[in-house]
């Protein structure tokens, strides 16, 4: 295992060990824990390859392209994948397809010293769709409003769907790697790739 994938991985642990993570964020580096471990068997995910230690290339990636034309790519993939109603349009599942209309899905991307940042915001959510009242956990008689599973579902597609463009953890110099997320009202992280 590379120094980076060590880095990340003890990074995630500490924000599944610390006692003010929220449970939302805790489950999220799970998920990504898991991934980077290997332990993650979702189709087009990457898992980490044990001989090696290094994360595959996703179905999807091409070492000529930059951060923005991926940003590019991703913006039209999920306004297809939205707009055309058949089985080709929504290859990595029906989440994204199946979201009520007037949710807007934004991609912006960021070139960073190591690499590049991705990030998909879900925006105008129907509440009576996208979140379910939850009991707070320390103020009895209140609630939380928490991601339903259908807006759970969609973000797991949409960062699904960014990590096909992945790179793996390449060597190379010129290819660009990217960490990329899915949030909800500007913040709150939902999905990683």
């Amino acid at each position: 295992m590379d120094d980076r994938a060590a880095r990340r991985i003890e990074l995630l642990q500490n924000l599944v060990d610390h006692p003010r993570t929220s449970g939302h964020e805790r489950d999220v580096a799970r998920r990504m824990l898991q991934r980077l471990q290997g332990k993650d068997s979702q189709a087009g995910s990457p898992v980490a390859d044990e001989a090696t230690g290094s994360t595959p290339y996703g179905a999807k990636y091409d070492p000529d392209l930059t951060t923005a034309q991926i940003v590019g790519l991703l913006r039209v993939e999920f306004y297809l994948a939205r707009e055309l109603d058949n089985e080709t349009a929504s290859e990595g599942g029906k989440a994204l397809r199946d979201a009520p209309r007037e949710i807007e899905i934004t991609v912006q991307g960021e070139e960073v010293r190591s690499g590049a940042i991705i990030d998909v915001a879900i925006r105008n959510i129907p509440k009576d769709w996208g979140w379910e009242a939850k009991p707070h956990p320390r103020s009895p008689g209140k609630t939380l409003d928490r991601p339903s599973p259908a807006l759970q579902a969609l973000a797991e597609e949409l960062a699904t769907r960014m990590l096909a463009y992945k790179n793996g953890d390449s060597p190379r110099p010129r290819d660009v790697n990217f960490i990329g997320s899915v949030c909800v009202n500007g913040s709150e992280v939902l999905a990683m790739a």
